[in-house]
């Protein structure tokens, strides 16, 4: 297996009604949700194996 590093996914504070929102590493908007469980659901799979790593970041808006 070739060494990578992970994808870094942001759960910032949610856009139209929803709670959280998933950003990708530079701030764009990816999904949202209304529960953390939703978006480790999502990614359940990629987290397990180390290819995804989830940072809380509630306080910052998307896309900044």
């Amino acid at each position: 297996m070739e060494n990578t590093t992970p994808t870094i996914i942001r759960i910032r504070r949610g856009i139209n009604g929803y709670r959280y929102s998933a950003c990708s590493n530079n701030g764009s908007f990816i999904a949202n949700a209304n529960r953390l469980s939703e978006i480790r659901m999502h990614w359940a799979w990629e987290i397990r194996h180390g290819f995804v790593v989830l940072v809380r970041e509630l306080k910052m808006d998307p896309t900044s």
